[in-house]
């Protein structure tokens, strides 16, 4: 076989750059063409859809400028941004959107340009877009991401999942695109939700210590626990530390609650919650015979339970309503009636109060109460009977009233 010829060896030769001849060239030239000279080359590898990170060095109520390493600093606007709010010296990724003589207009929400190279950059680089719910269907959402049709499950469309599912529709929400084909585009906001809580709760830890009593706002209530947000980060309380409270917290409720430990690197913190127990006041705000109003609370067969303020409650025992045979209690009464009772006896050691409508309502009958109180009338005197000492006076008695 023939063999290839070798190649000659090219006569070119680069050329030794005479700076000092280049430096007196341009000794001359004013310093504005030098800085446009300086911008051309500084911007020339930057073009639209190209992801640049930068720093901030300005922040207003309606954009912000990056330095992305170009002469000119770059520019986006407040609507454009996600996962804020952000300040001075906070760095991000971002998307050339223009390269004009304006500026360099940058955006974190690529869906402006509608193209499937911005689809396709976009999820290359994980850059947010925006989409409009449209409609809800077998197993998630349809999605209108620019003139495309995407697709979100449901379980991509929060991470607490305790919405309305039909909340979503007709909303203009921002998500991730998770996968990407010539007809098909899976999106997920869900990541960019964990992503947003994930700097909130990092901006909480940071602002709390061991030992503080903070409010907290119940989030959600398990069969092992209660999920407490203080600020941006949640903690769970055992169901076990609420057994001094008259009620279980409920979902919105705001209770106190101290901080027991906190790890700044897994972002967990302990709580416990703060319980001021409102038997401490009883001696003080109630005396036994004093006559209040109360509230039923619960109905049982054996009488009515009775708050007489937050955390201290009361028995009403059946024996104490009427003095008429009650056959129905629940005919008697009803949950959130109000009724004015007699304290008939307190217990602090069991947290225990007897009330009594029966004797505010009929207050001359001699009951015996459901406690160790009998209210009596001080104004009966039983007669005095007459003395027999021996049979004989006895019989003179008897023939005297003959």
């Amino acid at each position: 076989p023939k063999q290839r010829p070798k190649k000659k060896p090219s006569s070119f030769q680069p050329s030794t750059i005479d700076t000092t001849s280049i430096l007196e060239a341009l000794d001359g030239v004013g310093d504005d063409f030098l800085e446009a000279l300086i911008d051309d080359t500084a911007d020339v590898h930057v073009r639209r859809g190209d992801t640049v990170k930068g720093s901030i060095s300005k922040v207003n109520s309606d954009f912000m400028l990056v330095s992305i390493g170009t002469k000119s600093e770059a520019f986006i606007n407040i609507d454009d941004t996600v996962g804020g709010p952000f300040k001075k010296g906070d760095s991000i990724t971002a998307t050339v959107l223009t390269h004009s003589t304006n500026g360099i207009r940058l955006t974190m929400n690529i869906t402006e340009a509608k193209d499937e190279d911005s689809f396709l950059q976009a999820f290359e680089d994980q850059v947010p877009v925006t989409g409009t719910v449209k409609e809800r269907n077998s197993g998630g959402y349809s999605v209108l991401v620019g003139q495309r049709r995407a697709f979100c499950p449901t379980s991509q469309m929060d991470y607490q999942n305790d919405a309305d599912p039909d909340s979503y529709i007709g909303k203009e929400l921002t998500f991730l695109i998770q996968e990407l084909s010539a007809k098909d585009m899976l999106v997920s906001r869900r990541k960019i939700l964990e992503n947003e809580a994930a700097k909130i709760a990092t901006n909480a830890i940071n602002q709390i210590n061991e030992g503080a009593t903070v409010v907290g706002t119940v989030k959600s209530i398990k069969d092992f626990g209660i999920f407490v947000d203080i600020g941006g980060i949640q903690g769970l309380i055992p169901r076990s530390q609420f057994k001094f409270f008259q009620r279980m917290p409920m979902a919105g409720d705001q209770i106190d609650v101290d901080i027991l430990s906190i790890n700044r690197e897994s972002k967990r913190i302990s709580l416990r919650p703060k319980y001021n127990d409102p038997w401490l006041n009883v001696p003080s705000q109630f005396q036994i015979g004093e006559v209040i109003e109360v509230n039923i609370t619960k109905i049982e067969d054996f009488g009515l339970f009775a708050e007489l303020r937050p955390g201290v409650e009361g028995l009403i025992h059946i024996r104490n309503l009427s003095s008429k045979r009650i056959h129905d209690i629940r005919t008697f009464s009803q949950v959130g009636a109000r009724h004015r009772v007699r304290i008939l006896d307190i217990d602090l050691t069991k947290k225990r109060i007897g009330l009594g409508i029966r004797q505010v309502e009929e207050p001359e009958s001699n009951v015996q109460s459901n406690s160790h109180t009998q209210t009596t009338d001080q104004s009966y005197t039983p007669p005095e009977q007459p003395r027999v000492s021996h049979l004989g006076q006895l019989l003179q008695g008897l023939k005297t009233k003959k």
